[in-house]
């Protein structure tokens, strides 16, 4: 996968994750820049996100998946729960991309 599209895709999921967004006082001229709160609250820009190999990143993605089995029949969460039972960061970091984008189309619709 290219670099691009890692930093795309983990930027999709801390986006789903806006919980941990925040702003810095940094400004860039366009705007303040926003970055994300890792699960230990220390901030991290886009480019430094670690979802696609760090399992302590990706798995409260995994769980807020879950949770939203909850509000919603969402053909995708199964998806992402079986490729979670495989083991394999790559493959459950590709679903929890895709089922971002499928949730991101369903909620404008």
């Amino acid at each position: 996968m290219a670099p691009e599209e890692i930093v795309e895709g983990n930027r999709l999921i801390a986006e789903f994750m806006s919980e941990r967004i925040a702003e810095t006082d940094f400004y860039d001229g366009r705007g303040y820049v926003k970055t994300f709160l890792n699960p230990t609250g220390a901030p991290y820009e886009f480019n430094e996100l670690e979802f696609h190999f760090n399992w302590n990143w990706l798995m409260p993605v995994v769980k807020k998946i879950e949770e939203k089995r909850v509000y919603a029949e969402e053909p995708m969460n199964d998806y992402v729960l079986n490729e979670l039972l495989k083991l394999d960061i790559s493959s459950l970091w590709d679903s929890v991309v895709n089922f971002i984008k499928s949730w991101n189309t369903s909620k404008k619709e």
